[in-house]
């Protein structure tokens, strides 16, 4: 048998042992804090991105609005990929 994702039962222990020790549970909720500032930045720098260079008109803060890991910005793969390859 070939597993692609960790048991869920380890997951539950793993978890107990973190929220239960208030050390632990204070370094995670810093890093999770810090992961959440990294996305944010990242979304921070997209928007302002795409305001400068795009003339179409369209409001972009709804990416600004979004939360997660990932936004859609409903670019299509013509507009994404120049921009991929800018230097600025």
């Amino acid at each position: 048998m070939v597993l692609t994702e960790p048991m869920s039962e380890g997951c539950v222990v793993l978890w107990a042992a973190v929220v239960g020790d208030p050390t632990l549970f204070a370094e995670w909720k810093a890093e999770m804090e810090v992961m959440a500032g990294r996305i944010k930045n990242r979304r921070q720098k997209l928007y302002d991105s795409l305001m400068a260079k795009d003339k179409s008109g369209k409001e972009w803060s709804f990416i600004l609005e979004q939360i997660g890991m990932f936004s859609f910005t409903g670019l299509n793969e013509a507009r994404v990929l120049p921009s991929s390859h800018d230097s600025t």
